[in-house]
């Protein structure tokens, strides 16, 4: 653990507010308030090695009568302060540059806020924040001390529509020579069909910084030979830094509404890259079980997310899995599917392997969701975090699924059990019933398709189990049930 803190304090002078920015990312994102005023709300994670927050943020507007030379002026107030980021384990948080003397490193949360009129006879409007300065140590930027953080976004005053707000923590400290799997976790109101866009950190004249050569936006900084991805459609990034490094990177999220485009915003962010000696990150297998009908999925080119696409009403589950080659480790696996959609949930089971099965509803009025689901081990002092990211949107090509049962029932006794469960089924449709036992990696153990009227009892045998955790999914027509089933022997 020493080594590990002497090599991070070493390589990026966590003890020196001096050579810091206290920047470590931004967002901007917008609300209606009404018909004619917006809320902007911006987002600012601060690395407490560094100076201090802002204290008096201001925003400049940019509209049709407001142009470059002549902004419209107003000040964010502060609504959320000095809120701690949780970048350690939970022994090291007392232990952190947040804590008064702490060499562990520490960020906290500001959120400031503003409400402003909006010009309904424009159809253009832009926002726009800076703060004075990047981090000196910056290693892919030309003159990152003397370049301005800056971020924006635009939307269309004639058009009804929030921005994207972005859910996952900016993570700043990435193992060297590690596969790094991250996703920004953008959710969307209406449901508007999103755009990731790589984009190069701007200044304060909304001009692109200059990259040390030889990076650029699609390279912008040192990775092994697979590069920096970003899904233009998912958003999910991949990459495998090659070197110890301090980089700034930025992205846009672009709202599309009927192929016109309402909406963006940005994240500009920079990131630690250290060696981790034995440390591993979390790894997900590729593959995922997905327990629904009228459902058709398309992973992503490097297998890390993808998009579902479901007929009208259908409702679906899938299960996704991850491991550490650290196998003292503990993952945690968590989703925000119930921020991404109303009626959403997920129900994990954590460990090494841990597991998360994500129930996805029905699409109503919006037709296009994104999510994520984040897999999490427990590494001293910092965790590794894995965030995926899936889209779901409707596919009238599919047809239109039949509703469930409401009163559709699955009561499983006992559990946990040994050599037998009793299944009793209530509420079921005519025809053909599918019960599954899955183990964590997925896998299916026990499959049995029985012929079942209103209401049946199923006795299924379980001694050929090993003792653990399962999933027991019960399948009947448009009805679904998942359950967690433990076998104690």
């Amino acid at each position: 653990m020493k080594k590990f803190l002497l090599a991070l304090l070493s390589t990026f002078g966590m003890v020196s507010a001096a050579s810091a920015s206290h920047g470590v990312a931004f967002d901007l994102q917008y609300e209606p308030v009404g018909a004619d005023s917006m809320r902007v709300i911006l987002k600012f994670y601060r690395d407490c090695a560094g100076i201090q927050a802002p204290t008096n943020p201001i925003l400049h507007v940019y509209d049709c009568t407001h142009m470059s030379v002549n902004p419209l002026v107003y000040q964010l107030q502060n609504t959320i302060n000095a809120q701690i980021v949780p970048v350690v384990s939970a022994p090291y948080l007392g232990q952190t540059t947040c804590s008064g003397g702490g060499n562990y490193p520490g960020i906290e949360f500001y959120q400031y806020e503003t409400v402003i009129p909006i010009d309904t006879s424009c159809n253009t409007t832009t926002l726009h924040y800076e703060e004075c300065c990047r981090n000196a140590a910056i290693t892919n930027l030309a003159n990152p001390s003397g370049e301005s953080f800056t971020v924006e976004a635009w939307f269309n005053p004639q058009v009804s529509n929030n921005s994207v707000e972005l859910t996952t923590l900016p993570v700043p400290y990435l193992c060297n020579q590690q596969l790094f799997t991250y996703n920004h976790g953008a959710i969307d109101a209406e449901g508007d069909s999103l755009v990731f866009v790589n984009q190069a950190p701007i200044n304060t004249n909304n001009a692109p910084v200059v990259y040390n050569l030889p990076y650029n936006v699609g390279n912008p900084f040192s990775t092994d030979a697979s590069g920096y991805i970003q899904d233009p459609m998912t958003g999910q990034i991949t990459f495998s830094p090659n070197g110890i490094q301090i980089v700034a990177v930025s992205m846009q999220v672009q709202e599309y509404r009927n192929g016109q485009m309402v909406g963006s915003t940005m994240r500009d962010m920079q990131m630690y890259i250290y060696n981790c000696d034995s440390n591993q990150n979390v790894v997900l297998r590729p593959a995922i079980q997905i327990n629904g009908a009228n459902v058709i999925y398309t992973p992503n080119s490097n297998q890390m997310g993808g998009t579902f696409k479901v007929a009208r009403g259908a409702s679906f589950s899938f299960i996704q899995t991850a491991d550490d080659a650290n196998t003292n480790q503990i993952i945690t696996a968590s989703s925000n599917i119930n921020r991404a959609l109303a009626g959403g949930y997920a129900n994990s089971t954590n460990g090494n392997p841990a597991m998360i099965e994500v129930f996805v509803p029905a699409l109503q009025a919006q037709r296009r969701a994104t999510f994520t689901t984040t897999f999490e081990d427990n590494a001293n002092p910092i965790p590794n975090r894995t965030v995926t990211g899936f889209v779901v949107e409707e596919d009238l090509s599919l047809g239109a699924n039949v509703l469930p049962n409401a009163a559709f029932g699955v009561k499983i006794s006992p559990n946990p059990a040994q050599n037998f469960i009793q299944i009793e089924l209530g509420g079921l449709q005519n025809g053909e019933t599918q019960i599954q036992i899955i183990d964590l990696t997925g896998k299916t153990i026990v499959s049995q398709q029985i012929s079942t009227g209103n209401q049946h009892i199923s006795i299924l045998a379980t001694q050929g189990l090993a003792s653990g955790i399962y999933v027991l999914q019960v399948r009947n027509g448009a009805n679904f049930n998942s359950q967690k089933l433990i076998i104690q022997k």
